[in-house]
């Protein structure tokens, strides 16, 4: 059975003893669940699952190096630019993660990029494209958004669902001043699960990255 925002309110309610959300109100208990919604997912970022990841496209533009990256940007795991074809047939050159200061080394003008770095919401590739309209392309892990409705479900696997509710019911034990153990055997079991899956991978090849459809992103122009 999947989730839904409600399900978890009740959830938290019941292990509160606060069914009628005479205490802790519902604005504060989606609260809790929002903020655990977003601490699975971190969890989850750290197993091999790659439950987040997106791919997306923008065009390059001439002599422009900066790039906006997309606003639920979370983490990057790849860019690489479509050097010629089209797909299935592409022609990829991956690009390399730099630091600020190695841009000394790289020579000066407009050229292939061959390499990034990121600054705030900007992914900035070097050198500047040379030419227009290239693909330019980066596989990212997007943040979950809140549930709003009660109808929203977890954006978390569905094995995974209930662990929401026990750390949004853990906060409320502690805003209450009350001991959390009655929990911690649940969650621990959660955790555990976790550990399990992030050590569990193919080692026979390296990490992959699983990728939703490619959509399009927007670039910035400074």
């Amino acid at each position: 059975m999947s989730y839904t925002l409600q399900t978890l309110e009740n959830q938290v309610a019941y292990l509160l003893d606060d069914l009628n959300f005479g205490y802790f109100t519902k604005t504060q208990v989606d609260f809790w669940i929002n903020n655990a919604q977003r601490e699975v997912q971190k969890r989850l970022l750290q197993t091999p699952g790659n439950w987040y990841v997106k791919r997306v496209n923008t065009g390059t533009v001439y002599n422009q190096s900066d790039y906006a990256l997309p606003s639920d940007f979370l983490k990057l795991h790849r860019v690489e630019l479509v050097l010629s074809g089209t797909a299935p047939n592409e022609v990829k050159g991956p690009l390399d993660s730099i630091t600020p200061n190695e841009l000394d080394q790289l020579p000066p003008g407009p050229g292939t990029p061959s390499c990034w770095y990121t600054l705030q919401n900007i992914l900035s590739v070097y050198p500047a494209p040379d030419t227009a309209n290239q693909t330019l392309r980066i596989f990212y892990s997007y943040l979950v958004a809140d549930m709003v409705n009660s109808t929203d479900t977890p954006d978390v696997p569905l094995q995974y669902q209930e662990f929401v509710g026990l750390l949004a019911a853990k906060q409320g034990f502690i805003k209450d001043s009350r001991d959390p153990a009655p929990l911690m055997g649940e969650i621990a079991l959660y955790e555990e699960m976790m550990k399990k899956d992030a050590e569990q991978r193919d080692v026979t090849r390296g990490r992959r990255i699983v990728s939703t459809e490619g959509q399009s992103w927007y670039t910035a122009a400074y």
